[in-house]
């Protein structure tokens, strides 16, 4: 279907039986607005600095760029990044960005001073010597990088300027004969030749050395001309009433008959690269295909509004810039939306169904519900409607005969159209045409040949069903949704749970959790398993001998599931509240899920039901009735970029590897893919080499490493699209933080040098004869100093909290009933632990050693000791009797050793 059809609509604002004969021969049709793409509008609420843009571009990263009345946009898909004169660029009022082989991103603004961005930075002709010697009058108005890597810059009214790539500048002012100065367009002839588009006429400029040979080829008024190339060797030229092709090669001109399209001022015209070309006025944009230049038959969008640009991303998206109205983004321009303004009597379609002829009937609000067929609409009323009077439920049957449950009723509509008293929410006939009503108040189950006797009313009294209600108030009074399985079995949905209806109603709420919430939509698969959509729960496939559970966490947009529908090659479509998800299930198991939103050019994220036909697909939404092609996607995985790495606050570039001393220990990673069709869906997998022994996957676009030990590391990150396509080519970060200086391997064997001249000094003065003990007491603890820190971890009885105490800086151990004291200078803890688990955790340190059985004490912390006690820190601690022989005072100090 094409995005330029129209919509023909029949309206009847009541359907009484007796008029719908009439009205299925005899229609009011009237001619409607043209179906608009689904956009996406980006303002100064999104982050864009105000609504003037005037161009948009997407650089070799994949990143988008505006130029605006208030500096450049760079944006990512989440958010926007401003630069503005306080970056370095001469002027806020940039019109033009560009990029040349080197990477560097042109801007071309009202000052006249050129300026580039590269590397992080900002070069203008206050830093960039060169820059400063392009001295323009007005505005920049053209940009050409030629083959030998020369920037060609044009100017409004100063001619042409050319920078070498060694950065040489040269100046060709404008030329005598040329009635205009401005110089609206630029391209390469040959390897000497430039191509100019001014305001006066097509000219090609040979050049040598320092001069230039003038030829005029079509010396007409082309004010404000605005041009493109539409293919290898045709330019397109469209100024006010003129519309030119002109040949690069053989200089043919053509001109086209456009009076109709070009009676206005052009803003400019290009060509996307996929057949077709835009052509923006202050009136909208003009979608014409190139095939069709002679005849245009041109799509008019966003009508009224000035769009001063279109850029087609390596998305496949379109990006359309405007004056006074931001920044306006789609998916695709071939999907149709129709909608209250193309002449549906409401936006929220609620259901959607197919008859044996090819018709769609479609539910609204207020009993109202149209048929859609050929591009044709009839609108229709029901009566008796009450409240909202939603349409819930359409059934259609090879009969020809259409059903519809209706808050307060339900109806069948055939040659004319019966009612029938009672809230529904959903209906299933079986194939006795025995027909079972979901409502408010339970399960109805009606016989056919009760409903169609004595029970069939056509006046003004409608039949109740009440006496039919199934097992009435034993499981619930809430009846959501009816599915009859190709066995004949009727699953119903309920807001209490999951039952199959034999004769009565058989709970399946024990099979998993979430068939124990509200149950939405069913559908049944060719292979017999039943696909359960949930209020919040996600979705469920069960069959036999397997059940798949399907939610957020493994990639479903949205748990909120309104509408099952399994197509005819077993894939199954997913409504959720937030978009469309297309659901491949490999053995039982989830093989990929396929998200389609409004970022694909939806008219909602919320979608209320959808029909599948091939590759077309009709959905139903809050804001309209989307029509798209799920056509096979080549869109390749996202690029993947680290954008921040921020060590204890302060950032650092990621190019190189990143050295961080031991107190740079708080780390901060951010990233970002660059996929502007997926929006918030894009999975991203990280791990830290050094830490993560596996993938971490995550929606988030940072990460934190709060309190890293020293090492070397090496941070990885990749992503996927909403197809589950994952980017080979990951983004990657190394950093090492340094240990402390006493850690360091050149420290120790420092120390351990002073240790040997201190050992050996003491040797030549005789201590050794008589202090030894002193000397081993003074090596231990030199020792000791080049170990790496030790802990105690255990759990407080207080708080219940851990806490990790240094081994050196215990003084003693208490035991206290059930529980000891560990004491240290600072504070003491209470923690549930035995003596002996205490004594059997610090054996291998050993300067603990047990001295009572209410005691442990680190010697290197004894103070003096006094026949069968010792002194810790001014606390008297009793030696017992059986540790006794552990001890040896020592004559010359107070310490101890251990025999």
């Amino acid at each position: 279907m094409r995005p330029e059809q129209s919509l023909k609509i029949t309206r009847n604002l009541t359907a009484h039986p007796s008029l719908l004969p009439l009205l299925l021969t005899f229609s009011l049709i009237g001619q409607l607005f043209a179906q608009q793409p689904t956009f996406i509008n980006y303002t100064l609420k999104d982050g864009l600095g105000g609504p003037f843009v005037y161009y948009v571009f997407q650089d070799a990263d994949g990143y988008i760029w505006f130029a605006t009345e208030s500096g450049v946009y760079r944006f990512n898909g989440h958010h926007f990044h401003r630069f503005s004169k306080k970056d370095g660029l001469p002027d806020d009022d940039i019109f033009t960005i560009h990029q040349d082989s080197k990477g560097r991103i042109w801007f071309l603004g009202f000052s006249g001073s050129p300026s580039y961005y590269h590397n992080g930075k900002i070069y203008n002709p206050e830093n960039e010597p060169n820059l400063n010697k392009v001295r323009s009058k007005t505005f920049l108005s053209g940009f050409l990088e030629d083959s030998h890597q020369n920037v060609w810059l044009a100017t409004d009214k100063s001619g042409l300027f050319q920078l070498s790539p060694n950065g040489e500048v040269r100046h060709y002012p404008v030329l005598h004969d040329w009635k205009s100065k401005r110089v609206n367009y630029l391209w390469q002839q040959d390897t000497a030749t430039i191509g100019v588009i001014s305001n006066a006429a097509i000219s090609k400029i040979r050049f040598n050395r320092r001069s230039m040979q003038h030829d005029t080829i079509f010396p007409q008024h082309l004010a404000n001309a605005r041009s493109t190339f539409i293919d290898d060797s045709r330019i397109l030229i469209v100024a006010l009433n003129h519309a030119i092709v002109y040949h690069t090669g053989t200089g043919h001109l053509k001109a086209l008959n456009w009076e109709s399209i070009v009676n206005e001022e052009v803003l400019f015209v290009n060509s996307t690269g996929d057949g077709y070309l835009w052509m923006g006025t202050r009136k909208g944009a003009y979608q014409i295909r190139i095939d069709n230049l002679d005849n245009p038959d041109p799509f008019l969008v966003l009508p009224g509004k000035a769009v001063t640009y279109v850029l087609k991303d390596r998305e496949g998206n379109t990006w359309l810039s405007t004056i006074g109205d931001g920044v306006w983004f789609t998916s695709s321009t071939q999907t149709l939306t129709y909608n209250i303004q193309s002449g549906f009597p409401d936006d929220n379609v609620t259901r959607i169904e197919r008859d044996a002829n090819g018709a769609f009937w479609l539910g609204f609000e207020g009993g109202r519900y149209g048929i859609l067929k050929n591009g044709e609409f009839a609108h229709h009323q029901l009566n008796y409607v009450k409240g909202r009077g939603r349409v819930n439920d359409i059934l259609a049957r090879d009969n020809g005969s259409v059903w519809m449950a209706v808050d307060g009723l339900f109806v069948r509509i055939d040659q004319e159209v019966t009612y029938f008293r009672n809230h529904s929410k959903a209906l299933a006939l079986d194939q006795a045409d025995n027909i079972y009503v979901a409502s408010n108040n339970g399960l109805i189950y009606i016989p056919e040949e009760e409903y169609n006797s004595r029970l069939i009313y056509r006046g003004d009294t409608i039949p109740d069903f009440s006496p039919y209600w199934v097992n009435q108030g034993i499981y619930t009074s809430r009846v959501n949704c009816l599915t009859m399985d190709h066995g004949g079995k009727l699953w119903v949905g309920t807001h209490a749970g999951l039952f199959l209806y034999q004769d009565s109603l058989i709970p399946f709420q024990h099979k998993h959790p979430a068939l124990a919430v509200s149950i939405k939509q069913i559908g049944i698969s060719s292979d017999g398993s039943l696909w359960v959509g949930t209020s919040g729960a996600g979705m469920v496939v069960m069959n036999d001998e397997s059940i798949e559970w399907i939610n957020r966490q493994k990639g479903l947009s949205g748990n909120y599931c309104n509408a099952v529908f399994i197509d005819s090659i077993g894939q199954a479509w997913v409504a959720t509240n937030k978009g469309i998800n297309k659901i491949i299930l490999e053995k039982g198991k989830l093989s990929t899920i396929q998200v389609f939103d409004s970022r694909s050019g939806h008219a909602s994220d919320y979608v209320n039901d959808l029909y599948v036909d091939g590759q077309q697909v009709w959905a139903a939404t809050y804001k309209g009735l989307s029509i798209f092609r799920d056509e096979a996607s080549s869109q390749a995985p996202p690029p993947i970029y680290i954008t921040s790495f921020i060590a204890d606050d302060s950032p650092y570039q990621t190019a190189e590897s990143i050295t961080l001393n031991y107190h740079q220990n708080d780390i901060k990673i951010d990233f970002v893919a660059l996929s502007y069709q997926s929006g918030q869906n894009i999975s991203y997998r990280y791990k830290l080499a050094g830490i993560d022994s596996a993938w971490r996957t995550t929606k988030m676009t940072s990460v934190s490493y709060p309190a890293m030990q020293p090492g070397a590391y090496e941070f990885i990150v990749t992503a996927s699209n909403t197809e589950g396509r994952w980017n080979d080519n990951p983004s990657i970060v190394r950093f090492q933080i340094d240990p402390p200086f006493w850690q360091a391997w050149w420290f120790r064997i420092l120390l351990l040098l002073i240790a040997g001249a201190v050992v050996y000094a003491v040797f030549k003065v005789n201590i050794l004869t008589y202090n030894r003990d002193v000397v081993k007491e003074l090596i231990q603890l030199i020792i000791q100093k080049l170990k790496k820190e030790k802990y105690l971890i255990v759990k407080e009885v207080v708080n219940g909290s851990f806490v990790k105490i240094p081994i050196n800086s215990i003084l003693r151990i208490a035991a206290a009933k059930d529980y000891i004291e560990i004491h240290t200078s600072q504070q003491h803890y209470l923690v549930r632990l035995s003596m002996k688990a205490a004594e059997n955790q610090l054996l291998s340190q050993k300067q603990f050693l047990r001295i009572h059985r209410s005691h442990i004490v680190n010697t290197r912390k004894i103070d003096m000791i006094q026949g069968n006690a010792l002194i810790v820190q001014g606390q008297l601690l009793p030696i017992g009797r059986i540790y006794t022989h552990k001890l040896k005072a020592l004559r010359n100090n107070g310490g101890i050793i251990l025999e």
